[in-house]
């Protein structure tokens, strides 16, 4: 499932990851925010051509500039990940998986309101198939 699923998101053309991501922001925006204090939101690979969460990034910092932004950064010997807050684009770096991570963000200590997480596909019952370390799984 992660091969076809992956297969057929690189095999999109330009126009079509365009027009998915706008649809993506324009359900986004149709969230309640109103009691939203904190939001993991998980950075784009974009050799896999996951999703452009910077478009979701832009539009929270200019509707929501109360809400503070979280971003993973993944330890690959533990499986764990952190929460760091988010510093525009500046602090990032591709990791060796090419996954944007912050370099000097402060740690984020606590839970946050939402959690935007990453997948490939999902099942017939809505079960989320990721890339199979388990990151998510493991923080939720």
């Amino acid at each position: 499932m992660r091969k076809e699923a992956l297969s057929k998101r690189l095999a999109m053309s330009d126009r079509e990851f365009v027009a998915i991501n706008e649809k993506l922001l324009t359900q986004f925006k149709t969230l309640d925010f109103s009691d939203i204090k904190s939001i993991h939101i998980f950075l784009p690979i974009a050799s896999k051509r996951e999703p452009d969460t910077f478009l979701m990034i832009d539009w929270l910092q200019k509707n929501h500039p109360d809400i503070q932004l979280l971003v993973p950064k993944a330890d690959f010997e533990t499986n764990l990940m952190s929460h760091h807050y988010y510093l525009e684009g500046t602090d990032l770096l591709n990791n060796n998986h090419q996954i944007p991570e912050p370099q000097n963000a402060a740690l984020f200590i606590g839970t946050p309101d939402m959690v935007i997480v990453p997948l490939l596909a999902f099942d017939k019952n809505g079960f989320r198939v990721g890339y199979g370390k388990g990151f998510y799984d493991r923080y939720l």
